[in-house]
């Protein structure tokens, strides 16, 4: 660090001893008594060392001390400018226009000056100040392109497209100057000017695809279609496979009623590798959703799903949309099959591995659902939902303490009242097996409510209080309520029917039972039930 600042205060004094240099000319015309250059660069690199380390008062008492010096050191003036730049840009610009009578000719000062005035939004003065240094230095290209700037912050296109054209005949084709142009003939909607920038630009560029993507948008917003598509089929000359211009096509045939058309360049364009992903699930979605109001076109996202999840097999917005599609109908186990490979791409969604976990438990995969939540806790250990699903896994395989353990520290993530129902449910259900038979009662009490329309809770506590013959007539009340919502399913009408066996029933439970077992014969619970009736 000492060698780096030895090296910079050595320039420094180069650059001072030449600003001393014009000076002593100015000096010896104003007749201004000398000065001890030595102690007048030793106060200047002082004060710039100063400023260097932060000590910003001392810095402006050095320049200042220099100033009364020598009232024409215009250094320390154009340092003083760029310490209260911001401060108090009157100021700095007081000191910088100072800097410059002394040394006319000195373009860091001019372009310090400019910048002072773009940031007042004075682009007059600014562009006075730019011919100054296009007069100093006429080759110098970056002012020009400062001068067209200027223009265009000034809302003067045309000086600006002026500038442009300067700039070409000075220095010959520039693709950022017809870039600009272009832009400004656009802004303006004079697009039949701009499709002759762009011609230009495909003359010295007659590979670069967006130009002829351009041309053949502006003649599509003309209403002129047929060189629209001439300029379509320029670009797939140049690539055969560019899905954007597949996906224009489709538009273009879709708009003028030839649906069979537009939807094979859809396919064309899904085939495309080198078509950005964003834009392939842009018109996934949007088929998507316009095949749930017309049946008739489902067949025709598949198709496109399909050609997508071949060309893009590693996407995991691809594989998203199809682990999604596969939930929305049903299909429990493609869905994992999708969601499994999105995971092992990338690990790091959460809403990926909780559409997982809720897909393993729909099909009851007891060791996936174990083994997954086991791996999402460790990336997302504060998730509520991953302490509920790995405590459903180990209630499966009978691991009520653990089960009652992972209930209680998930319960310390929940902020929702029906979430929060859930994980005490989860925890009275382990406490009914564990024996602990008021606690799980109490636990019931709550989850209900916090959500009493939860008619899973209702009916596993009407279980567990007819199992444990606690309050029978209750359970038999809240197994009722439960079923009346799911009469069509067996479990409501086993564990109803098990309610009233156990409030001593028998015969009603059985008005339930045998008309059940002739609509779901192979239910094991219900017909258990009734051998275990019937012995009576």
């Amino acid at each position: 660090m000492h060698k780096y600042l030895i090296k910079i205060f050595g320039l420094l004094f180069i650059i001072v001893a030449f600003s001393n240099c014009s000076t002593t000319k100015i000096n010896a015309k104003k007749n201004t008594p000398e000065v001890n250059r030595y102690q007048l660069t030793n106060i200047f690199l002082t004060a710039k060392r100063d400023l260097l380390k932060g000590n910003r008062s001392s810095a402006i008492q050095g320049f200042e001390k220099c100033i009364k010096l020598n009232e024409n050191h215009d250094a320390s003036y154009y340092e003083l400018a760029r310490i209260y730049e911001f401060e108090n840009p009157q100021l700095s610009e007081e000191y910088v226009k100072r800097a410059i009578i002394i040394d006319d000719n000195n373009t860091w000062y001019k372009e310090f000056l400019i910048q002072l005035y773009k940031d007042q939004h004075n682009y007059s003065d600014a562009l006075k100040i730019n011919k100054e240094l296009i007069a100093l230095q006429p080759n110098n290209k970056n002012y020009y392109y400062q001068r067209a700037n200027l223009y265009i912050h000034n809302k003067d296109n045309k000086n600006a497209r002026k500038t442009y054209d300067d700039i070409i005949e000075l220095f010959g084709y520039e693709q950022g100057v017809l870039e600009q142009k272009k832009q400004i003939y656009l802004s303006n909607g004079e697009f039949d000017k701009a499709i002759l920038v762009l011609e230009e630009l495909i003359k010295h560029n007659p590979k670069e695809k967006s130009y002829y993507g351009m041309v053949a948008e502006l003649y599509l917003n003309m209403g002129d279609n047929d060189n629209a598509m001439r300029y379509y089929q320029k670009i797939l000359e140049i690539d055969p496979n560019d899905g954007y211009v597949h996906f224009a096509l489709a538009d273009y045939y879709k708009s003028i009623g030839e649906d069979q058309k537009s939807f094979y360049e859809l396919k064309e364009g899904m085939r495309s590798k080198s078509l950005n992903v964003d834009s392939k699930m842009k018109v996934l979605l949007h088929f998507q959703e316009i095949s749930t109001k017309d049946k008739t076109l489902i067949p025709a996202f598949e198709e496109l799903l399909s050609i997508a999840t071949k060309v893009n097999n590693n996407e995991p917005k691809i594989l998203a949309l199809n682990a999604d599609y596969n939930t929305a109908n049903g299909n429990s186990e493609k869905a994992i099959y999708y969601f499994e490979r999105i995971i092992a791409i990338d690990s790091s969604k959460f809403i990926i591995w909780e559409q997982l976990l809720i897909a393993e438990n729909n099909i009851a995969n007891t060791e996936a659902l174990l083994n997954y939540s086991n791996r999402a806790l460790k990336l997302f250990p504060q998730k509520a939902s991953l302490y509920f699903y790995n405590g459903t896994a180990n209630a499966d395989l009978g691991n009520w303490k653990r089960v009652k353990q992972l209930a209680i520290i998930g319960d310390n993530f929940i902020y929702k009242k029906d979430e929060k129902a859930l994980m005490l449910s989860l925890r009275a259900k382990a406490e009914m097996h564990l024996g602990e038979i008021d606690n799980g009662i109490a636990n019931y009490n709550s989850a209900i409510g916090f959500d009493s329309q939860n008619t899973e809770i209702q009916l596993d506590y009407a279980y567990y209080l007819a199992l444990n013959k606690r309050n029978t007539s209750r359970a038999v009340a809240m197994a009722k309520s439960a079923l009346e919502l799911n009469g069509n399913n067996p479990r409501y009408i086993y564990v109803y029917a098990y309610c009233l066996y156990k409030d001593g029933q028998s015969a009603e439970a059985m008005k339930w039972i045998k008309p059940a077992l002739k609509k779901y014969p192979d239910s094991k619970p219900l017909n258990l039930l009734d051998m275990e009736i019937n012995k009576e």
